[in-house]
């Protein structure tokens, strides 16, 4: 994990301890709203990931109409829009909770925006790529409402 949370932080030029958050969101993510087989087995095949989200508070996830400024407005259509393009549609397991409305949201509490908040997730999942392979790292992704769409 010390790898990929140095090559965030150089990336986009965060402190050590944003990026340690940063990449925790992420991983928390995928462990909270994946495929519960698929999301272990992602983890498990990433050295350190679950120390890190057992050491790194990154706050609990918030249903979409919950989070502050994040239900309305032009970012709130775009997530609308990214969750209702999920290729689950209406029978989301989720139900009308939107894990990347509230990944947001705690991405914007560490001080990044949806760009950074983007870029960071593509670091991690091309990290998984490398240590998982792209088959698990798809399944997990196309399981997650819009993660696809914008990793």
């Amino acid at each position: 994990m010390k790898e990929l949370i140095d090559k965030v932080a150089a990336s986009l030029g965060l402190e050590e301890t944003v990026a340690e958050k940063a990449v925790a969101i992420v991983l928390d993510l995928v462990k909270s709203h994946g495929p519960a087989d698929e999301s272990g087995a992602l983890l498990a095949a990433l050295p350190g990931a679950e120390a890190l989200l057992a050491r790194v508070d990154v706050g609990g996830a918030q249903r979409a109409e919950e989070t502050s400024g994040i239900g309305g407005g032009l970012l709130g259509g775009a997530l609308d829009a990214l969750g209702s393009a999920s290729p689950l549609g209406d029978a989301s397991p989720l139900g009308d909770a939107n894990p990347l409305a509230s990944a947001l949201t705690r991405f914007q509490a560490i001080g990044l925006n949806a760009g950074q908040a983007q870029s960071v997730g593509r670091e991690v999942l091309g990290f998984a790529r490398a240590e998982a392979g792209d088959d698990l790292v798809d399944r997990v992704v196309r399981a997650i409402p819009g993660l696809a769409g914008i990793v």
